[in-house]
């Protein structure tokens, strides 16, 4: 005799999830394109439409936008038989600009349950300018569910297209409870105020699926760890493709921990457009990185060691954007002109919004320790950035503490490595030791301040510049080991 649990997720094509309960796939309309046939004088390869494909409605921006068949010929867009691992023929197209689309859904948002949501992109074999996708799943009176985007890099090779997914498990009462579920898809703005002053570029999207899994209850009120992870683009994880994980490292791409969330902002300064998330399970972030491929920073091991070795709720904030410096970006009153390339208060912003989110999700979130990897920029300047950096740090710390409301707050910053060999070069080496002077200087100036040495970590990209899969790993591990060195 079979369970009635199972019977019923038969019934309803729920499939069994990791937990031993039932995901169940909310209804999209059209969730592939496949409703609206291509027609007029391009195919059977796009057609642009003024109304928006059945089931969604257009809620922004004026681009072209319509329906695509990457496998129509003649086609020169995508290679021959570019459609592997997407649904049917059609996909969505949007070029130029923000321009979103969005579809009230007929299930409401409930408490307790775990929300996944996936998508494919493509990238084009013969056009590099990818405007990157943004993805939200909320309410119609604007609650938050999960959300995320990525811009400049697609996880799909070229001529092809690949899925991402993300999932968040709600509280016992989050905002929005009761409320019909809508997502809205598209392509997302850019959050520079300097040219380029408009993102630009295609983004196709194709085979949308949601799906809700009961979970077990939490209490109101659950602690949960705060971590936060900042820099620059090693931070980011520039240089990290969870393929290239060594067997003994993958298990945290594979399996991070299952208590460990994860809320992001991150993209190289030259990019137009950031990548976001909000709070989600620990995991790699997918497309957005040096190249594509799906990429993480050492929040991945960091998370899952501190979770593990606690087993306790934690969560990582990460703020981390590549080519920038202390001095002309990040502190609190940088030097750079431009504002839009100023980032300490935007990072204030988004931890600010973060951790109201834990709240509102039924958590009490407490901050426990700050994780720097960043210094590089200072190095690379060679204007006296390298020289005023154990100074610009001091400051730096004592501003974030106070603006955080920790006063004790326990800051880590991690060596600048010479394995590196671009921070080794004649030329460079007097500038990456003053960095890292500066960094062990400040350990003596402010309480609770520690220096985490990294020359025992010898993945390296070949670009010698930033971290390898291995050694982005790597970084995360020693700065677990690190904080648990401080605790009693």
């Amino acid at each position: 005799m079979i369970k009635l649990s199972a019977y019923w997720g038969a019934i309803l094509g729920c499939a069994m999830s990791t937990t031993g309960l039932f995901a169940c796939p909310i209804p999209i309309t059209n969730p592939s394109f496949e409703t609206d046939a291509i027609t007029g004088a391009n195919a059977p390869v796009f057609m642009i439409r003024t109304p928006a494909p059945t089931g969604w409605t257009y809620v922004s921006g004026s681009p072209p936008s319509g329906l695509l068949a990457p496998d129509a010929a003649p086609n020169t867009f995508y290679n021959t038989g570019s459609t592997q691992g997407v649904d049917g023929s059609k996909v969505y197209f949007t070029i130029d600009g923000q321009h979103l689309m969005k579809q009230v859904l007929t299930a409401t948002l409930q408490a307790n349950t775990t929300y996944t949501v996936s998508i494919a992109s493509g990238t084009r074999s013969g056009w590099t300018l990818f405007g990157g996708y943004s993805i939200d799943l909320g309410t119609t009176t604007g609650a938050k569910v999960l959300s995320w985007s990525a811009a400049g890099r697609n996880l799909a090779p070229l001529g092809h297209f690949a899925t991402t997914e993300r999932s968040f498990t709600t509280g016992p009462n989050p905002p929005g409870l009761g409320q019909p579920l809508q997502i809205t898809i598209g392509q997302p703005a850019t959050d520079r105020l300097s040219p380029p002053a408009a993102n630009a570029g295609y983004t196709e999207l194709d085979n949308i699926r949601i799906s809700a899994t009961p979970a077990t209850p939490r209490a109101a009120g659950t602690p949960i760890d705060v971590f936060i992870v900042a820099g620059q683009s090693n931070a980011h994880g520039w240089g990290a493709n969870v393929a290239q994980l060594s067997p003994d490292r993958r298990h945290y791409a594979l399996e991070p921990a299952r208590n460990a969330l994860l809320a992001y902002t991150q993209r190289n300064n030259p990019d137009p457009v950031s990548c976001v998330g909000s709070f989600a399970q620990l995991r790699s972030q997918g497309s957005g990185f040096a190249a594509n491929f799906d990429g993480f920073g050492p929040e991945l091991s960091l998370g899952t060691e501190l979770a593990r070795a606690y087993d306790k709720p934690v969560a990582i904030i990460k703020y981390a954007i590549g080519s920038t410096g202390l001095s002309y970006h990040l502190r609190k009153s940088p030097l750079d002109p431009d504002p839009a390339t100023h980032h300490y208060a935007k990072m204030m912003t988004f931890i600010s919004n973060a951790k109201q989110q834990l709240i509102d999700q039924g958590y009490s979130p407490t901050i426990k320790a700050f994780f720097w990897l960043q210094g590089e920029g200072d190095v690379l300047l060679q204007n006296g950035a390298s020289g005023a950096y154990g100074g610009n740090l001091k400051q730096y710390i004592i501003d974030v503490r106070a603006d955080l409301g920790v006063s004790d707050l326990k800051f880590f910053t991690t060596e600048i490595n010479s394995n590196a060999l671009k921070f080794a070069e004649p030329a460079i080496a007097p500038h990456t030791t003053n960095v890292n002077k500066g960094m062990i200087w400040v350990t003596g100036e402010l309480s609770n301040v520690y220096y985490v040495p990294t020359t025992s970590i010898t993945g390296i990209s070949p670009d010698q510049v930033h971290y390898n899969a291995n050694g982005t790993i790597d970084v995360g591990r020693e700065w677990a080991i690190a904080y648990d060195n401080t605790l009693p």
